[in-house]
């Protein structure tokens, strides 16, 4: 029998659970990248985070049953997928006389939609390469200039070393339409800051004589500035279809495109084209206990009893989250029944196997309306039922089948048939390397 946590003892081991997690985000200087929002701190002027309101009416802990609510189904879906390596390190000498070590990380990043319909078929797809290095100890700013200029990059004029974007066309690599970018792991903005921290957005430089910052915390860091560029392109990647789709008079009516994983990611980012967010739905298959753990204080509801208590085809009530000046109405349901489920004695995999996390957006304008509205059951109930609808045919492939969408699972296998193999990617850019 396998080891697990009964039911009336995962309440009390919850808050060890989170102190163990914090306490891992401290000594690898990484937090959940897909969660970082859940950090718990009280509101403040640069973001606090807290579920504070019931989106709907009725007690916190109810359960609802949301089929039959529509016959309808999702049919667009999107997703990305980044994939980092190191290659090498760079070895620099400070003024202390101290030699530091700075990872060099090349990556791939992807995004991909594919419309399920009458035959699964993808609608949008971008690859792009990445170097993330600290080419502002390589290079003088004025060499970097003149170098990305030869390339024709575009690049932040007002910090040069952020970020510059070259085509691989310009590198003599013309079977290749993809951009590289390079980014700079020793460069970055006040929200990239070691730990992260929300704030203006300025370009900043780490002091690596600091002893926090280690070789780890830069690999960390180095992963967590290629998966921001992954998200920042899904993004782009969405707009650009949804425009297009759009613009040639198709109608797409709200909540038609699931985007696999959270919404905060691109709320966080702070997009000026923010409207298009009103036609994705978020679907996360893993997620945070935190928002779980704040409930339960709120609400005084035992939310891991009732997420345990959810049966196929049920959700729980929804919730308003606060992030900044945004908010996100999000809940959580069950596509299938976890296997080996056990009334008496569960392991906390088990439990939530099966268990989605779905987000809608939500603008400040209409977080009034929302609470007052009696009837935005309805609108969750249709949401949920699209998703359930959606679950067939089962990616059995896929390790976490019982909380994944086939058309998802097509997205992930669309964005790795584009990627490179490692010893291709290297072949390239040992080439451009030699360039730079």
């Amino acid at each position: 029998m396998r080891k697990g946590w009964r039911l009336g003892e995962l309440s009390k081991n919850l808050e060890e659970i989170l102190k163990i997690r914090e306490l891992r985000d401290q000594y690898t200087g990484v937090s959940d990248p897909e969660y970082e929002e859940f950090r718990k701190e009280e509101p403040t002027d640069t973001g606090g985070v807290v579920a504070e309101f019931l989106a709907e009416p009725g007690s916190a802990g109810n359960i609802i049953d949301f089929r039959g609510s529509s016959n309808d189904r999702i049919y667009f879906f999107s997703d990305g997928s980044v994939r980092t390596k190191k290659v090498k390190e760079f070895n620099y000498i400070d003024r202390a006389g101290f030699v530091n070590v700075v990872p060099i990380v090349l990556g791939q990043v992807g995004m991909a939609i594919v419309e399920i319909r009458h035959y699964p078929r993808t609608v949008y797809q971008e690859t792009r390469f990445v170097i993330l290095a600290p080419f502002r100890l390589m290079y003088t700013e004025k060499e970097y200039k003149r170098l990305l200029d030869s390339y024709g990059a575009d690049y932040d004029s007002n910090c040069v070393f952020k970020s510059a974007s070259i085509p691989l066309e310009k590198l003599g690599y013309e079977a290749h339409k993809i951009k590289l970018d390079l980014i700079d792991n020793t460069v970055g903005t006040d929200r990239d800051k070691i730990p992260p921290q929300a704030g203006s957005g300025e370009c900043i430089y780490y002091d690596l004589s600091n002893a926090e910052v280690t070789l780890e915390k830069l690999r960390a860091l180095s992963s967590r500035k290629a998966k921001y560029r992954m998200n920042k392109l899904e993004w782009e990647g969405i707009v650009n279809f949804l425009h297009s789709y759009l613009s040639d008079g198709q109608v797409l009516p709200k909540y038609s495109l699931a985007k696999d994983g959270t919404l905060f990611d691109i709320i966080k980012s702070r997009p000026s084209n923010i409207n298009y967010l009103r036609y994705l739905v978020g679907i996360s298959k893993s997620f945070s206990l935190r928002p779980i753990y704040e409930i339960r204080q709120k609400y005084n509801v035992p939310m891991m009893r009732v997420l345990q208590n959810l049966k196929e085809g049920q959700r729980t009530r929804a919730f308003i989250l606060n992030i900044d000046r945004d908010f996100v109405i999000f809940w959580y349901m069950r596509l299938r029944e976890p296997i080996g489920r056990n009334a008496e004695l569960i392991s906390v995999g088990d439990r939530f196997n099966g268990l989605v996390k779905v987000e809608i957006y939500l603008p400040e304008a209409k977080i009034e309306e929302v609470r007052k509205n009696k009837s935005i059951t309805k609108l969750y109930n249709i949401i949920s039922a699209r998703v359930y609808n959606s679950r067939f045919p089962i990616p059995y492939r896929d390790r976490r089948w019982l909380s994944s969408l086939y058309p998802t699972f097509l997205c992930e296998e669309v964005i790795k048939s584009a990627f490179l193999s490692n010893f291709s990617l290297a072949q390239i850019l040992e080439n451009i390397f030699r360039g730079l």
